[in-house]
C-alpha cells in the first residue's frame, strides 16, 4: 500500500510539473488556482507559476501561496516585469516588512496604495513617514495611508499638510491620537474647512 501510495504521490507531483509548463496560458492559470493555498506542493513548481508573465497564472499564487518565502518575493518584486503582478503580492496575509520595503521602493502606485489597505501587512514605520513624504500627488495613497493604525506622529502630522476635510475629520476622530495632535489636526480642519468655504465664495 506504501508503495502505491509513494507511486500516486510521485504521478501526481509529475501531473502538476507537466501541467505548470503548459504551454497554454489558460491551463496554467487553472493550475495555479488550484494549488494556491496547498502546502504539499513542489517549491519550484509554485515559483515557476509565480514568475510567469501571464496575471492570470501568477495572481493567484502570489497572493495566497504559503510556500513563496520571502526572498522569494523580493526578487518577483525586483524583477518587476509585470507591474500588477505587486498587486497580488501587497494582498498577502500576513506580509512581512521586508517584502513590505520592497514594494514601497518599487514606487508602483497600485501597489503600495494595496499595501496601505491591508491590514495584516507589517509596514516599519519609517517606511510608512517615506510614503507619507511622497503621498501629496498621488491621491489614492491618501485615505489609506490616514487609516493605518501604526502611522507615527510625524507621518500623521504630514499626511494632515495635505489631505482634504473629509480625511482630516478621519484623522481627527481616530482613539490614539494625543491631546497635542487632536488639537493640531483639528486646526488643520478649521483651516482646510475655511479654504473651502473662500473657494465656494470665490
Amino acid at each position: 500500500d506504501a508503495e502505491h501510495g509513494a507511486e500516486a504521490v510521485a504521478l501526481t507531483l509529475e501531473t502538476l510539473e507537466c501541467l505548470a509548463q503548459d504551454c497554454a496560458p489558460r491551463v496554467r492559470a487553472i493550475l495555479s488556482e488550484e494549488i494556491k493555498h496547498l502546502a504539499g506542493v513542489p517549491h519550484d513548481v509554485v515559483l515557476g507559476l509565480a514568475r510567469d508573465a501571464e496575471m492570470a497564472v501568477a495572481v493567484p499564487v502570489l497572493e495566497y501561496s504559503p510556500l513563496l518565502s520571502d526572498a522569494d518575493l523580493i526578487e518577483i518584486i525586483a524583477c518587476g516585469q509585470v507591474r500588477g503582478v505587486l498587486r497580488a503580492i501587497a494582498r498577502r496575509k500576513p506580509l512581512s516588512a521586508n517584502v513590505s520595503d520592497s514594494l514601497v521602493q518599487s514606487l508602483d502606485v497600485p501597489a503600495v496604495a494595496a499595501l496601505l489597505v491591508n491590514p495584516d501587512a507589517a509596514i516599519r514605520k519609517e517606511t510608512l513617514e517615506r510614503v507619507a513624504s511622497q503621498a501629496r500627488e498621488i491621491e489614492s495613497w491618501h485615505l489609506p495611508l490616514a487609516l493605518r493604525v501604526d502611522l507615527s506622529a510625524r507621518a500623521m502630522r504630514r499626511v494632515a499638510s495635505f489631505v482634504g476635510a473629509a480625511i482630516l475629520e478621519s484623522l481627527a476622530a481616530r482613539h490614539d491620537l494625543s491631546p497635542a495632535m487632536r488639537s493640531h489636526l483639528n486646526r488643520r480642519l478649521r483651516l482646510r474647512l475655511d479654504e473651502g468655504t473662500g473657494d465656494a465664495e470665490a
